[in-house]
């Protein structure tokens, strides 16, 4: 999803997905409650206001983020393939002075 317009995208299946989202300045990440297409998803982000998403490896992937005290969120089924601390995504906000 770009500008508030979701992207026409070709995988049809339906499984949990996971999203990176802005919305009026804010950054979160929105998971389906039940599974949906790809189109789905980003039609519904578009709908509750979200004006940008990077899709996040969705279905029952493990992944983590910190909040802004730090504390760690996990989502997901961790993979013993997967290294416990890799993220797809790091980034961090300045701190306002």
């Amino acid at each position: 999803m770009t500008n508030g317009k979701a992207i026409d995208n070709t995988p049809a299946n339906v499984t949990t997905r996971r999203g990176l989202c802005e919305r009026g300045g804010d950054i979160f990440i929105a998971e389906s409650l039940t599974p949906a297409s790809m189109n789905t998803f980003a039609e519904t982000l578009a709908r509750l206001g979200v004006t940008n998403a990077i899709y996040l490896v969705g279905s029952n992937s493990w992944g983590w983020f910190a909040d802004e005290e730090g504390t760690k969120h996990e989502f997901g089924q961790q993979s013993r393939r997967l290294p416990r601390y890799t993220s797809y995504i790091l980034w961090s906000r300045k701190k306002a002075e």
